[in-house]
């Protein structure tokens, strides 16, 4: 106890003059101990595996304005699940995953060329020796190939940039991590958009499920036909509408004729039944008018012919012209006695046309009655006809509308379906991997400034342990400091002499 506390020192804790004393004292050992740290530490150094480590950065591009996929969605009014950055890390994790990334080695013709061995193994084994045990079972292989590979990989988050990873795969194989890193990095790609679809498949399977069933609820052939009938009806009413228009004009036309024949008819039979109660005396004067002004006529061309033959001048020429113009006053007297006869004379005369026409007019008018007469009733039967297409139309119109709810959401469901089909058919991978990877490194896991750093220190440490243990067990005292020091109760009265 006492050795130990000359080593130790209460302001310095070890003290370091008496240990340099004891380094030199055991030479050897302050030799041969460091010697055999830094041995042991460079075939520690030399027997690590040369790792091979290759990166590709990725980036997720889940907003509108980035994704493809995400503007379709939002225009149809869809959207996809959002990742979270935790999921994206746990591909490199994911049991599941690493299952899937078997799948896809198995199916890599260069699979044999790979190493599968740890980073850390000091046992390296063949593609042969280390599924030797599974034979020709491609289950095994796949099985141990997935717990293998998941210390191969890994995903982490970029510090720097927003929702940007980088895989990272280390192995102890420059073809191994480069290929590793293509096919992981094609499995991610891939899982992510299995993911997106299987969400857009499961939509769409809902929501035929629900077209399906909002079907038979309806009895879509039924409304159909009812549809296909409404229809018909609409195209017969259109028609009916056109033939009663039609029918319409010819109505008031023949109606208008039918008034103005019935009309004349009665305005020539009133004409006719005047014309009979008319008196002779009437006629008769019509008669002497006809005569007296037939005869004036002739007086007036005879004084005109004695005027042209005789001359004013001469006497008996005159006498003539003035017994003439005598008579002719009195026809003019007699004539203006009579009154006016052109009234009745055009009477008579008008009287007498329509005599000699009321045989036609009767003909007219009694053809015209008929054809209003059919008119009519093709009218009427029209309009009866016309009406029924409309309320039988109303009538399904009616029925229609209790379906039109279900109706309505079969036609969404539809539309929605087509939507679906189009976004399934044009989804793309929310997550863009670089086009390029970057080079290859290789490196140990303990790098060689870390190693002679590591050494430096275990020397020192072992040295300094071993150096004080060999002082404790050794018996010996070398000089008057560890004297003092192990006999405190002693005097010391002097040195004795050196002998050489």
């Amino acid at each position: 106890m006492k050795k130990l506390n000359i080593v130790l020192n209460e302001t310095s804790i070890i003290n370091f003059p008496f240990l340099w004393k004891l380094i030199k004292r055991y030479k050897f050992l302050s030799i041969s101990v460091p010697a055999i740290a830094a041995i042991y530490s460079i075939s520690i150094f030399l027997g690590q595996n040369t790792i091979y480590s290759g990166e590709v950065g990725f980036k997720y591009v889940n907003e509108g304005s980035n994704s493809p996929t995400s503007m379709i969605f939002s225009m149809l009014g869809e959207k996809t699940s959002k990742l979270d950055p935790t999921e994206i890390i746990s591909y490199g994790t994911s049991v599941d995953f690493q299952y899937k990334i078997a799948d896809e080695l198995l199916n890599t013709p260069d699979i044999k060329k790979m190493n599968f061995n740890s980073v850390g193994t000091r046992d390296m084994k063949s593609y042969d020796e280390i599924f030797n045990s599974c034979g020709d079972s491609k289950e095994c292989r796949r099985d141990r190939i997935a717990r293998i590979i998941g210390s191969f990989y890994s995903v982490k988050m970029d510090t720097n940039i927003i929702d940007r990873y980088h895989l990272i795969v280390r192995t102890l194989d420059h073809f191994t991590t480069e290929s590793l890193v293509k096919i992981v990095s094609k499995s991610i790609d891939k899982d992510r958009l299995g993911q997106i679809r299987y969400f857009v498949t499961s939509q769409v399977k809902i929501s035929k499920e629900l077209l399906s069933k909002k079907k038979e609820e309806v009895n879509i052939e039924k409304i159909k036909k009812m549809v296909d009938k409404k229809a018909s009806l609409m195209v017969r009413i259109d028609a009916l509408k056109d033939r009663a228009d039609e029918i319409r004009r010819i109505y008031y036309s023949d109606r208008t004729k039918l008034n103005k024949l019935e009309t004349e008819r009665s305005q020539t039979r009133e004409t006719l039944s005047k014309s009979n109660k008319s008196s002779n005396n009437e006629l008769f004067k019509v008669a002497e008018a006809k005569k007296l002004k037939e005869k004036n006529r002739q007086l007036r061309e005879d004084i005109a012919s004695i005027k042209t033959s005789f001359g004013t001048e001469e006497v008996s020429g005159t006498n003539i012209i003035k017994k003439l113009k005598t008579e002719l006053v009195v026809n003019e007297r007699r004539l203006a006695s009579i009154g006016n006869v052109d009234t009745a004379a055009q009477n008579e005369r008008f009287a007498v046309s329509k005599e000699n026409k009321q045989m036609n007019t009767e003909h007219d008018y009694k053809v015209s009655r008929k054809q209003f007469s059919k008119t009519k009733v093709e009218f009427s039967n029209l309009n009866k006809e016309l009406e029924t297409a409309v309320k039988s139309a109303a009538e399904i119109d009616i029925r229609l509308k209790e379906h039109d709810p279900n109706l309505q959401l079969i036609k969404l469901l539809e539309q929605k379906l087509v939507q679906l089909n189009l976004a399934e058919s044009t989804i793309v991978s929310d997550l863009l991997f670089d086009n390029f990877q970057s080079e290859l490194s290789s490196y140990k896991k303990i790098a060689k400034t870390k190693m002679i750093f590591v050494s430096i220190f275990f020397s020192c440490f072992l040295l300094l342990f071993v150096v004080i243990l060999r002082y404790i067990f050794d018996g010996r005292i070398y000089d008057e400091y560890e004297l003092k020091n192990n006999f405190e109760d002693l005097e010391i009265i002097g040195n004795t002499p050196d002998f050489h």
